[in-house]
């Protein structure tokens, strides 16, 4: 996998002005909506101010019209939060879609050799967690960012404007509390990143851990696996841990931030009331519009401590966004002829200097079996996976042509119906179709058997099936997609004798019209070869 730099403050805010783009009518309209509202909310403060100075004067016809006023105003700020919750939802959830669908995309097109070095738990934590934190910041912090700021320096412009002196006396210890909450904001950053990475690794030990049941029962495990799952998540408690005591120090250094400036603000502006230079009214106003100057010296390390959780996360997604893609030097063209497969002097390696596969070359046009023979280790896999494009040579080249379909020693069951597991390949296939590729493949008697007959729901909870039978599903999914050239790995290696005999029916049928190349440890498969091919490690024959 590629390695990314780690996101900065700078490049952390151009990245989600890049994931809000598509949706930035829904992010403007929310800004707009923050700024009207500051307009609102300071004449609520001077409403406010008139309804107490009237009150006390007893004029009762402009108490009357700031009560009309003060209702219209919280009816409009009724209105306008609540279209402004609309457009957040919009902006959050479009953007947290994008991001997932981009993941995926970015994963589906990426270098297998990369791919296979993903934890999967890691990557379901960045698909799941880790895009929901970013989206969860985007509709919290990231509008309050621009709502929070906008609606204090509005309100500290009108308190400047109603007594310089009073605004620099309520504030004096304004910088003091916001730098103890600063330095403890860029304690608890440093953790983020790294509780976000042992979350990952967590996660990944417990999905291997559920798909290995089985393993691990029949080797009596189980105390192994609980102790590395409890070592994992005991690194995410501390990590945990530590994030928890600096915040819970961060609490009171932010409340001192947010009390000492009433506390000067009700001695200096008392004192101003007493000396007849304010008003009730206006002492009464400006001090329900303290905790909106207040809110971003209180609001701003939060938001900053919501960041850098962010930022830890955002550089999880990066990492998978900015996995090698897949370089396909192997060429193909797809034509009503013959289909054909060139490889020119190709070597192959997973390590440095430890070649699979070395100055490997082949040539055949036209249909037939090849059947790829040789020790375990010696290549045979690799080379289909070579052929169909999973990986590419290190040196040399391959051309083919043909379309191409693959059965790998793994089949995967997705959970759907057989049919559909089946119709995967060729969705415009009818039921009909289906089912001749499953008898063709030796399935069908099981899959009549089946609970809901080829209707039975299959995968995970569902139906299971033995290691044949998925097998055979396998080869009725490559019958079905009727490509010219078919890759088999050891097709046969899971089936008992008389299945075997099936399958191989099927494979010497459609010869005569498809090039097949498989891998074969059973002589039985490699009798039915037009040509053999010995793979001896990285020596080729």
């Amino acid at each position: 996998m590629s390695k990314n730099k780690e996101l900065n403050y700078i490049s952390a805010f151009s990245y989600l002005f890049k994931v809000i783009k598509p949706y930035k009518k829904w992010y403007l309209t929310a800004a707009a909506i923050s700024l009207i509202l500051v307009g609102t909310n300071l004449i609520n403060t001077i409403i406010t101010q008139m309804l107490v100075d009237n009150s006390m004067n007893g004029n009762f016809s402009k108490i009357m019209s700031s009560l009309i006023v003060f209702v219209l105003l919280i009816l409009t700020n009724t209105c306008l939060k609540y279209t402004s919750g609309i457009c957040v939802s919009k902006l959050s959830s479009n953007t947290s879609r994008n991001i997932k669908c981009h993941i995926a995309k970015t994963l589906l097109h990426a270098d297998y050799k990369e791919i296979i070095k993903i934890r999967g738990g890691d990557t379901l934590s960045s698909v799941n967690s880790d895009t929901g934190n970013v989206c969860n910041f985007i509709a919290g912090d990231f509008i309050g960012l621009f709502s929070q700021f906008t609606m204090a320096i509005g309100a500290l412009v009108y308190l400047i404007y109603v007594n310089p002196l009073l605004a620099v006396v309520t504030f004096i210890y304004t910088p003091i509390g916001m730098f103890f909450t600063l330095s403890l904001n860029n304690k608890m950053g440093k953790l983020y990143s790294v509780e976000a990475d042992y979350k990952g690794e967590a996660l990944s030990v417990v999905e291997q851990a559920l798909s290995q049941i089985p393993v691990i029962k029949s080797f009596m495990m189980e105390k192994q696996i609980k102790n590395k799952i409890y070592e994992e998540y005991n690194k995410v408690y501390k990590t945990a841990m530590n994030i928890s005591i600096w915040n819970s120090l961060m609490q009171p250094a932010c409340s001192s931030t947010a009390q000492m400036p009433k506390v000067s603000y009700m001695i200096f502006a008392g004192y101003m009331v007493m000396r007849g230079h304010l008003t009730i009214g206006t002492f009464i106003a400006i001090f329900d519009l303290l905790d909106v100057i207040i809110a971003p010296s209180v609001y701003f390390p939060f938001m900053l401590n919501g960041l850098n959780s962010s930022i830890a996360s955002m550089n999880r997604i990066s990492r998978l966004e900015n996995i090698s893609q897949r370089d396909d030097t192997r060429k193909i063209s797809y034509f009503n002829g013959l289909p054909e497969i060139k490889a020119n002097d190709i070597s192959f390696e997973y390590l440095e200097n430890k070649p699979i596969i070395k100055g490997f070359s082949m040539c055949h046009k036209g249909n037939g079996i090849i059947a790829l023979c040789g020790e375990s280790g010696s290549g045979k896999t690799t080379l289909l996976d070579i052929i169909s494009g999973l990986y590419k040579p290190k040196e040399g080249s391959i051309a083919v042509n043909g379309t191409i379909s693959v059965m790998s020693q793994e089949t995967y069951i997705f959970s759907m119906s057989l049919m559909e597991n089946v119709r995967l390949v060729s969705p415009k296939s009818s039921d009909e179709e289906v089912i001749e590729a499953l008898k063709l493949a030796g399935a069908n008697e099981f899959a009549k058997a089946l609970p809901n007959g080829y209707y039975t729901m299959l995968g995970e909870g569902n139906t299971s099936l033995s290691g044949g039978q998925k097998q055979r599903i396998s080869l009725a999914r490559t019958i079905l997609q009727n490509s010219s050239i078919w890759l088999l790995d050891e097709p046969t290696s899971a089936l008992d004798a008389e299945t075997e005999s099936i399958v191989i029916a099927a494979i010497n049928k459609v010869s005569k019209e498809k090039l097949i190349i498989m891998s074969a440890h059973r002589q039985s498969l490699i009798d039915i070869a037009d040509e053999v091919i010995n793979l001896k490690g990285a020596d080729m024959i």
